[in-house]
């Protein structure tokens, strides 16, 4: 269901929910309730029962914050990211290939510098795999020091990318 409205609302994608709002086949609560095949309602059944079970140190952190959107969000068109437990930043995949990509880890970088003032002080980012309930999880530090390739300081990082982003640079390389 809520995968369903996500859609919609990211990127205006005509879902069932759209198409049955507009030919009126959908008017009370149990018509949305009824499109969920059974199947994926016993997949999202059985990886929540995963998390809750194999995340019990995540979720005891504090503050637990659900999609967390930041003070730089707007200025790259809107960004949100799935968790911050704690100071880690989460996203959570369930492809069924459970691969983490290079776009995955990027995604979290770019996430964490939209939070310009470091106002989450996001100090680790995470990706939790859902299908294997496997979370891997790295210092911000580290992480942008093994992909520079040297020493680097990740509140340093941020700060040049939040000059960057501010002067609109991003905008001209994106438009050329």
């Amino acid at each position: 269901m809520l995968a369903f409205l996500e859609q919609t609302f990211r990127a205006l994608v005509k879902t069932p929910i759209l198409r049955g709002l507009e030919d009126e086949t959908i008017l009370e609560i149990d018509d949305l309730l009824a499109l969920p095949t059974p199947e994926a309602v016993r997949d999202i059944c059985e990886m929540s029962r995963a998390f809750r079970n194999s995340q019990q140190e995540l979720l005891q952190r504090t503050p637990i914050v659900l999609n967390p959107t930041f003070a730089g969000s707007a200025d790259v068109g809107g960004a949100d990211g799935d968790l911050i437990a704690g100071h880690s930043l989460i996203e959570f995949k369930a492809s069924k290939t459970e691969l983490i990509t290079s776009r995955d880890i990027f995604q979290l970088l770019g996430y964490a510098c939209l939070d310009y003032a470091n106002a989450y002080g996001i100090q680790r980012f995470g990706i939790y795999l859902a299908w294997r309930a496997t979370l891997c999880e790295w210092s911000a530090s580290d992480l942008v020091s093994e992909l520079s390739g040297g020493s680097c300081d990740f509140g340093r990082f941020r700060q040049e990318v939040t000059e960057f982003i501010r002067s609109d640079g991003h905008r001209a390389q994106s438009s050329s």
